[in-house]
């Protein structure tokens, strides 16, 4: 298990965020991969709450973004998903 700071997991959600309302977007939604939940072996827990709340700290930011956030999960790690759940 690699230690990874919870800025990365922040950046990675500000970044697609930014992307999202970039010049005249008419983007609505996003998907965003539950990263480090897999190969990289970082808690899901930690994952699932860091970025949960990176997302809500962008939304609340940016009021003018109505942007539906939708977290995607493999079939394979129903494990992520309840960490996600139980958020």
């Amino acid at each position: 298990h690699q230690h990874v700071d919870k800025w990365v997991f922040r950046r990675f959600v500000s970044a697609a965020m930014e992307m999202a309302q970039g010049d005249g977007s008419k983007v609505r939604s996003i998907g965003m991969p539950a990263i480090g939940s897999g190969a990289i072996g970082c808690d899901v827990k930690f994952v699932a709450r860091i970025l949960i709340n990176a997302a809500a700290y962008e939304l609340q930011k940016h009021p003018q973004l109505q942007l539906q956030i939708t977290f995607v999960i493999l079939p394979d790690q129903p494990n992520v998903l309840d960490a996600f759940i139980y958020q």
